[in-house]
């Protein structure tokens, strides 16, 4: 996305609790949380996925 991350897009739209947010990348989880790109109780899943793992991971599945 130019001009800004995932997380700063995400801190835009979050306003509106309709809309669900999950954040995947191909970093590791610890990677993701260290360098506080993400909180640990963000919805993340890593690269690569399946259906299953998506699916599981969905807020309010």
């Amino acid at each position: 996305m130019p001009g800004m991350n995932g997380r700063e897009r995400s801190d835009k739209i979050s306003d509106n609790p309709a809309i669900k947010i999950i954040f995947i990348s191909g970093y590791t989880e610890n990677v993701i949380v260290h360098y506080s790109i993400l909180d640990t109780e963000i919805n993340y899943i890593q690269k690569p996925l399946t259906q299953t793992v998506l699916i599981k991971t969905a807020p309010g599945s």
